[in-house]
């Protein structure tokens, strides 16, 4: 590589309640000057996406729900928006509290990663959560949505998670990327165990 890719301007193209799109012209190691478009949130610090599994059934907690930018339902997991006053940590107790009415206890929260850096610089992290089947309010979950999501609880046995996901897609339900890439890494590990 004759050099580094080096941002020379960022400027905003349009900006919605929401989210906004940046032109950005930029030099590729050649020294090409060159444009790429990118959107961004707003109003956050990221977001998060909370792997939690019930103990001691060994569950794993996945939602669907409409994504009008997918013009579909789509298998995920719990997720959501870091509030610029909120840790990490208790957006991902909260948006698992709201989305599937369980109460869960956070093991370790991983750094920053990308979902789709060609699109936008968001940053995810994710979560990974335990849910304590014993306790009682964690018997009958009772979501708490925010107004106009309409999600739905899946809970998918930890071992049966790729077979769950491709008879998911056969019957039309569509998959969101770090659900699949779990799922990959989960039968990687069985099929190629650490010697």
């Amino acid at each position: 590589m004759e050099g580094r890719h080096k941002i020379l301007k960022i400027g905003r193209v349009a900006t919605g309640e929401w989210l906004h799109i940046d032109k950005m012209i930029l030099t590729d190691p050649r020294g090409i000057e060159r444009t790429w478009e990118s959107a961004g949130r707003n109003e956050a610090k990221g977001a998060v996406a909370v792997v939690a599994t019930l103990k001691p059934s060994n569950q794993l907690v996945l939602v669907s729900q409409f994504r009008p930018p997918a013009q579909a339902e789509v298998i995920e997991f719990p997720a959501g928006l870091i509030d610029r006053i909120e840790e990490i940590g208790d957006t991902a107790l909260r948006e698992l509290k709201e989305e599937t009415g369980y109460k869960g206890k956070i093991i370790k929260i991983l750094p920053p990663s990308y979902s789709s850096p060609g699109l936008s610089g968001e940053t995810i992290h994710i979560a990974i959560a335990e849910i304590d089947e014993a306790i009682e309010e964690n018997r009958n979950p009772t979501p708490e949505p925010d107004e106009g999501e309409f999600i739905e609880t899946i809970l998918v046995p930890l071992d049966n998670l790729s077979d769950y996901l491709l008879k998911s897609y056969e019957k039309g339900l569509n998959l969101d990327s770090k659900v699949v890439s779990f799922a990959l890494g989960m039968d990687f590990r069985r099929l190629y165990p650490p010697k």
